[in-house]
């Protein structure tokens, strides 16, 4: 079985093309790595493509960049030659798509998050130790729940 699923958000805002009379997007998927040192953000840039009506409501309605998606889709390598040297690309083609959230949605999640600590902390006196939180945000580049960013599906990790 071919099938993988992947989370992340648009690089860039996507564009149609016409192929052989046929709608595609070859789209960049920015996807959070599940592993990072302390502090850093990283992520992996795979190559989506979408075809077809498909494609045309992905970039009507949910091709902005930044826009956070959910693609259920199939990998496939394939080779091309250029300048004579045979080069190869893998791809994920899209079966199914999940729109998540709006790129200004992300933002303001991000927001919204970067401020709930501060917010918790303005509350307590500074005699107050029973309760010790930092005053900074965690680095959460996706606007993911931070328990999600490590475990993005809720799957079990025992």
């Amino acid at each position: 079985m071919n099938k993988c699923m992947l989370l992340g958000r648009w690089t860039n805002k996507l564009e149609t093309k016409n192929v052989n009379g046929k709608t595609v997007i070859n789209a960049t998927l920015a996807t959070p790595k599940t592993y990072v040192k302390e502090g850093e953000s990283s992520a992996d840039f795979l190559n989506i493509v979408i075809w077809e009506k498909r494609a045309e409501v992905t970039a009507l309605h949910h091709g902005n960049k930044g826009d956070e998606v959910l693609v259920e889709a199939r990998v496939q390598t394939r080779s091309f030659n250029k300048d004579g040297v045979k080069q190869y690309i893998t791809e994920f083609l899209v079966e199914d798509i999940h729109f998540l959230r709006k790129a200004k949605e992300n933002a303001q999640a991000e927001q919204s998050e970067q401020n709930f600590p501060s917010q918790m902390n303005s509350g307590l006196s500074s005699s107050n130790n029973s309760f010790n939180q930092s005053s900074t945000a965690p680095q959460n580049p996706w606007g993911f729940p931070q328990s999600a960013q490590s475990n993005p599906f809720g799957i079990p990790t025992n």
